[in-house]
């Protein structure tokens, strides 16, 4: 939104309504990654598939300029939510699939404390970045102050591209953010496929050979 306001020049409603393809294409593809592992029992090839799209949705991003349109920024938006969708859920499932039935409590709030931990990490080093670039641009703002003039735009309705230095500096400093995350994306990339595939719980032979 923030580069949508400021580099684009586009309003908040509009702004908020164009994440509605990332929205989408994460529920889509969650919702169907969960049906698709009920019927094949096969979790890891769709994490795979996910950071796979996860990570060229991203590349996509790292291409925007001051003059992409809103439409060409959505179908990237919808490729990471694609991308994003089968991790909201299968990583909690592999977890719990590897730990005995009494230990599931205690993977599952692990996973989601490593998870927090993680996107707190993460926010602090990419807002740091993100400010970082905006110095060397020359622009001397920070993500606060960001924020600020995003609020005082919509509240003075502004022309689309009111700045065109500032929407020109913070374009370049927006995709630099996206190439670095390119690097996080690989390496939980890495990680997945070290992952090792265990069979559904519910599919394993239970004492009389029977599904439990």
């Amino acid at each position: 939104p923030l580069y949508m306001q400021l580099g684009l020049g586009v309003d908040a409603t509009t702004s908020g309504l164009a994440i509605l393809p990332l929205m989408g294409g994460l529920i889509v593809s969650s919702t169907g990654a969960g049906q698709l592992v009920s019927k094949t029992g096969r979790y890891k090839p769709l994490m795979i598939a996910g950071a796979v799209l996860l990570l060229v949705g991203v590349a996509l991003l790292t291409r925007v300029t001051a003059h992409t349109t809103l439409p060409d920024l959505c179908w990237r938006m919808a490729i990471v939510g694609l991308g994003l969708g089968p991790g909201q859920s299968l990583f909690n499932l592999a977890t719990q699939n590897a730990v005995e039935v009494r230990d599931i409590g205690v993977a599952t709030s692990s996973n989601q404390f490593f998870r927090q931990i993680g996107s707190t990490i993460g926010v602090a080093l990419f807002g740091a970045l993100l400010t970082h670039r905006l110095a060397n641009e020359g622009q001397g703002f920070d993500l606060g102050s960001l924020q600020g003039l995003a609020l005082k735009a919509t509240a003075q309705g502004a022309a689309r591209h009111a700045d065109p230095a500032l929407a020109q500096a913070l374009t370049h400093a927006i995709t630099g953010v996206f190439a670095a995350g390119l690097l996080v994306i690989a390496a939980g990339l890495a990680a997945i496929l070290l992952i090792p595939e265990l069979p559904l719980r519910s599919r394993q032979p239970g004492p009389q050979g029977e599904a439990v």
